[in-house]
């Protein structure tokens, strides 16, 4: 059975322009997933990899929204294998496939790094996917 997501976006800039989107994202299955990352210790770099989805399951993103407390510039993440190092510097929301696939592939494991300042970042992810 499917299920709903409703995001709105409401940007506003100071004394100047407002814009406001909203649209519901058809989904067949929701995963919300609440991870801390522990602060690397020297020359020790602290990862954690979370599985989003399984590997084997062949759903498709179309939602992913990664959000944490510590925004100070010093926790990123990796999807999967990937290369590319993103900076988790402020709410990061992915909505629909096309914006998912930004990415450097589908995630199904997502691998973070902590060394900002605080002993864990508390990492919050949604994600909405779909079986076609």
């Amino acid at each position: 059975m499917g299920q709903k997501i409703n995001a709105s976006i409401n940007i506003q800039v100071v004394g100047g322009v407002s814009i406001s989107e909203s649209q519901a994202i058809e989904v067949d299955a929701v995963d919300n997933i609440d991870v801390e990352i522990d602060k690397a210790t020297g020359a020790t770099a602290a990862k954690k990899t979370v599985e989003v989805q399984p590997a084997s399951d062949p759903r498709k993103v179309k939602f992913l929204m990664i959000t944490t407390k510590t925004y100070d510039g010093k926790v990123t993440y990796k999807i999967d294998t990937g290369t590319k190092d993103v900076l988790l510097d402020g709410p990061q929301v992915l909505i629909g496939s096309g914006a998912v696939g930004l990415l450097e592939k589908s995630p199904t494991k997502i691998e973070f790094s902590n060394t900002s300042s605080a002993d864990k970042a508390p990492i919050k992810i949604l994600v909405g996917r779909t079986a076609s």
